[in-house]
């Protein structure tokens, strides 16, 4: 895909509207750098069809799809959407006009909660039509109208059942959001597009498409029998609430992705107090089971996979009952101000009540028929009436033990605060906020606040806001360190700094251009504490295949991860380990001396973790600023060298891995990076490689394939 590319592309079959139209598209400022194509599709058989077939002729990252009645009045439009995709890689598609919640009806205009303006001629006469301002740079919606559709991703539209003209543009939101992906609305000062539509025709198989659509879609939106059609807050992809439900001021309800609320629920704001933020807040994920009971006067969320058994009562408040002689159903509640926060992961038992202000922390477990009416810690199992705590977890035995009384209890929390966090993440990084800020929002989506992970982040001195970055997230999480060194100490010297500066049991190194795929990260955490023997942990992303082995020697690491141990971010280890490494800057100016660190653990215990998981991605980031040569073939076969001198790694199994990562790596980057023009010096790889490999048996054939690759292009 061509990131430098803006594709328009129209349906057309009236020339003189899309003669305009390309005015239009023609008066726009192109961003220094980038290039636009305009693509019109004749005699398409449907809207889907004519949008795929010029989806698939264009290798533009961002397409616009219009009616060919749109013009574009923003001179900076171009600007304006990449900089809205560049803030959020998450967001897939960008409209103007839309609405945050899709009706049962299909209808996106019918919902109470539209946004977004646009001058339109829909009733004749061309008008603006506003349905209110977009207060933040941009907002999270679940449809947006056809007129125009932005993208920065490449989703088939559903030709195979929308074969006409209506319901494809809702129908692309869904299948955007299916995969994980936000529409969103931007913040227009002035209507970015005019619409000159006319009167619009619904004869012409409207209904046909929105029974297509209500029937194909119905399984990813609430439905109700009919009789009252639900305007929440919000209301996720592919959640569903069973028959039998009984919801009051569905307006003040906020229900996340992927929720099931079983049969015979009802969430009420029995105030009907409603206004700006969501008093109910349902999180991804959450199952909520039969004949459960949510009633909020002021605030209740239930954070993310929340698992809720049947017949649990939950309220913020409860009946008043001081005043003598009046009757308690007169007398009204005990608060409007208290609030009910359930944290992420956690279970609530069959037949419990939660009321009052509590706050439960994440991961914790409340039995059956229990009464909570005070805070609860997290990672904890609570029971009785009132609720107490008798399991919890112990990050210094890094075990569940059983609490005998509220002293235990109080002496296990305060050995908490203190104790060391499990996981170390330290984050080296150097003038690349923007990819810094991806990388922490990775993190912090996952584990919040969760004091068994610690976050480093050793600044090598950035000119740039790298600082203002992280003061926002520390601002909220109390689990982020910083620091910045005075001067730039080169990156090898700044992965040693960030390491040493961080207090967890166990320490991943990783790079601040990699973003941690949805959980992952608590995936990797119960596999290093139930896998406790090994000095290092290798996260294998190119296997993927979900495996964890467990193995022994230096030899069986290097044929299991060859030239693959070089990536820095694959790497997690024992700190106290890590500690006792002789020389942690034997290899210092080698750009690979994170490799001497691996053997140098294995040495002391052989025993090692393959955790075959592709658990982050990267942005495409072309390296820069080194020898190709040097590092991948000199400096490489010089610290296998080191340990094989050693005797602790087999010259054998080092000369297998010399000739593996010619087939595997080095012929591939060598053309790679010449094709490609990219920043690397590659100008004595030839010499390099014929130092090192002049006495192999297969040199002449190796050197064939080098010098076709240099002269051969």
């Amino acid at each position: 895909m061509n990131d430098k590319k803006i594709c328009f592309i129209s349906c057309v079959n009236d020339h003189e509207l899309y003669r305009e139209a390309l005015f239009y598209i023609n008066q726009l400022e192109v961003p220094e750098g980038y290039e636009i194509e305009c693509i019109s599709v004749e005699n398409a058989e449907s809207m889907a069809q004519g949008y795929n077939e010029a989806m698939k002729a264009s290798d533009a990252k961002y397409k616009v799809y219009l009616h060919q009645d749109v013009y574009i009045r923003n001179r900076f439009f171009i600007r304006d959407i990449i900089n809205i995709f560049k803030s959020d890689d998450r967001i897939g598609m960008i409209g103007v006009i839309g609405s945050k919640t899709i009706p049962p009806s299909g209808i996106w205009w019918e919902s109470g909660r539209k946004c977004g303006k646009v001058f339109d001629s829909h009733t004749g006469e061309m008008q603006l039509l506003s349905y209110g301002d977009v207060q933040s740079e941009y907002d999270i919606v679940q449809a947006i109208d056809g007129l125009i559709m932005i993208t920065q991703y490449d989703v088939p539209w559903r030709e195979d059942i929308f074969d006409g003209w209506h319901f494809y543009d809702i129908s692309q939101c869904i299948e955007f959001n299916m995969r994980g992906y936000k529409v969103s609305i931007p913040r227009q000062e002035q209507p970015w597009v005019i619409h000159d539509c006319g009167l619009v025709n619904v004869r012409n198989g409207y209904d046909k498409y929105r029974s297509i659509f209500v029937s194909e879609y119905s399984k990813f939106s609430i439905f109700t029998d009919g009789e009252n059609d639900m305007n929440f807050y919000s209301f996720g992809i592919n959640s569903r609430i069973d028959r039998g439900y009984d919801i009051f001021c569905p307006e003040g309800i906020s229900i996340g992705n992927n929720v099931l609320i079983q049969r015979d629920c009802w969430l009420m704001l029995p105030f009907n107090n409603f206004y700006g933020s969501p008093r109910i807040v349902i999180g991804d994920g959450c199952d909520i089971g039969r004949r459960c009971n949510i009633s909020a006067a002021n605030r209740i969320e239930l954070e993310k996979n929340v698992l809720v058994a049947p017949n649990v009562h939950i309220s913020d408040h409860n009946h008043a009952y001081d005043l003598i002689g009046i009757p308690i159903k007169n007398q009204g509640i005990d608060s409007f101000n208290n609030e009910v926060v359930i944290g992420e992961g956690s279970w609530i038992g069959i037949n419990s009540v939660i009321v009052g202000n509590v706050h439960i922390g994440k991961g914790s477990v409340i039995g059956a028929n229990s009464v909570v009416i005070d805070d609860l810690p997290e990672y904890c199992v609570a029971a009785g009436n009132p609720a107490k705590v008798i399991k919890l977890f112990d990050r210094v035995s890094g075990k569940w033990i059983r609490v005998k009384d509220k002293e235990h209890l109080d002496e296990i929390l305060k050995a908490r605060e203190t104790a060391s966090p499990l996981l170390s993440i330290c984050i080296p990084t150097f003038n690349r906020a923007k990819k810094l800020e991806k990388c922490l929002n990775s993190i912090y989506s996952q584990i919040g606040n969760d004091s068994n992970f610690e976050i480093v982040i050793s600044d090598n001195n950035s000119p740039d806001n790298t600082k203002e970055v992280v003061e926002k997230y520390k601002a909220t999480y109390s689990n982020i360190n910083y620091y910045k060194n005075d001067t730039n100490i080169g990156p090898e010297r700044n992965f040693i700094s960030c390491i040493k500066k961080a207090n967890g049991k166990y320490v991943l190194l990783h790079g601040d251009d990699d973003y941690f795929k949805a959980g992952t990260l608590y995936k990797l955490l119960n596999i290093i504490m139930k896998i406790s023997n090994c000095s290092l942990y290798f996260i294998n992303v190119l296997k993927d295949d979900q495996s964890v082995e467990i193995l022994e020697g230096l030899d069986v690491f290097l044929k299991e991860t060859s030239i693959n141990s070089t990536f820095a971010s694959s790497i997690l280890f024992s700190k106290e380990e890590f500690d006792c490494i002789d020389d942690i800057c034997k290899f210092i100016g080698s750009s690979i001396n994170h490799l001497y660190w691996q053997f140098m653990l294995l040495k002391k215990n052989p025993t090692f973790c393959l955790i075959n998981e592709s658990i982050f991605y990267q942005d495409k980031n072309e390296n820069s600023g080194y020898n190709y040569g040097e590092v991948f073939i000199k400096n490489y076969l010089a610290i296998l060298n080191y340990f094989v001198e050693d005797g602790s790694l087999s010259a054998e199994v080092v000369k297998e891995d010399k000739k593996k990562i010619l087939d595997s790596t080095i012929f591939y980057w060598y053309k790679y990076i010449l094709d490609n023009n990219l920043d690397l010096d590659v100008s004595n790889l030839e010499n390099i490689f014929i130092e090192h490999y002049k006495d192999e048996p297969y040199f002449e054939k190796a050197h064939s394939i080098i010098k076709a690759i240099k002269y051969n292009r």
